[in-house]
């Protein structure tokens, strides 16, 4: 017969393997990117898929001199730790070494990358995004400016767990455009974290930059992160409220057992 402890024990276990399931990552989180160029083409980028070039899970790697449309992409690779490992920080992040516009006259494209089930760290989160890039003269072709450069950098968490899901808005910043004449196009944005909650489906993560080279110039060094940066530490009064309620239930058990022994 199995004793009180043993049962205890058993009933303890169960429990936390129904949390381990909960908090596991499901398998159907897939990076993916999408980029669109206005009035040109789309490419949509699935992990372990063709044109990924990187077998990891959690991160696309296209080869040097991508084409796309009116570009040459080099040096692209976006990764997620939406599949693990599981550590205090969630985060999707893409980055390419340039974006290289070979044609004479200006055009947008739409870059958005995400990724889901996301489980980690608990909720209430804080959630930040960044994003850094300098437009710039393409080298050996005669040009020497970027007027009209333009970046839109965006962020979103979406409790609903869907893949692109703009929920939240966690950044939405605007770099240009650029004068005409100006030689050089920087940004470096940092946003203002964001409190989020989630439920046991997890969430996702997107990062968007929509922007627009000039003729003959390239988009160097593009970063664009989104990461939770910690969980929301609860206020002194909070906690003790909490204290308080956990010792009431307690004091209630005890006495309830005492009488179901008396």
């Amino acid at each position: 017969m199995m004793t009180r402890s043993g049962k205890w024990l058993t009933t303890t276990l169960a429990l936390a393997a129904l949390v381990f399931l909960a908090l596991s990552p499901s398998a159907h989180a897939v990076l993916t990117l999408n980029a669109v160029e206005t009035g040109g083409p789309t490419l949509n980028v699935v992990d372990n898929l063709p044109p990924d070039t990187n077998p990891s899970p959690g991160n696309i790697t296209l080869v040097n001199g991508t084409t796309f449309g009116d570009f040459t992409v080099n040096g692209s690779i976006s990764t997620s730790n939406s599949l693990g490992p599981i550590g205090p920080l969630g985060q999707v992040a893409s980055s390419s070494l340039q974006v290289i516009n070979n044609t004479s006259a200006a055009h947008t494209i739409t870059l958005m990358i995400s990724d889901t089930d996301f489980h980690f760290p608990g909720p209430p989160v804080q959630v930040q995004g960044t994003a850094s890039g300098t437009f710039s003269p393409t080298p050996g072709t005669g040009n020497t400016q970027v007027g009209g450069a333009t970046a839109l950098a965006q962020a979103f968490i979406d409790n609903t767990n869907t893949l692109f899901g703009t929920q939240v808005t966690v950044q939405s910043e605007t770099a240009g455009p650029a004068a005409a004449g100006a030689g050089l196009l920087s940004y470096n944005f940092t946003s203002t974290p964001v409190t989020f909650t989630f439920g046991p489906a997890g969430y996702s993560m997107t990062v968007k930059l929509t922007f627009t080279v000039p003729g003959f110039s390239t988009l160097n060094g593009r970063s664009d992160v989104i990461q939770t940066v910690g969980n929301v530490i609860p206020e002194p009064g909070s906690m003790a409220l909490a204290f308080t309620g956990l010792g009431s239930l307690g004091l209630g058990c005890w006495a309830r057992r005492r009488r179901n022994l008396s």
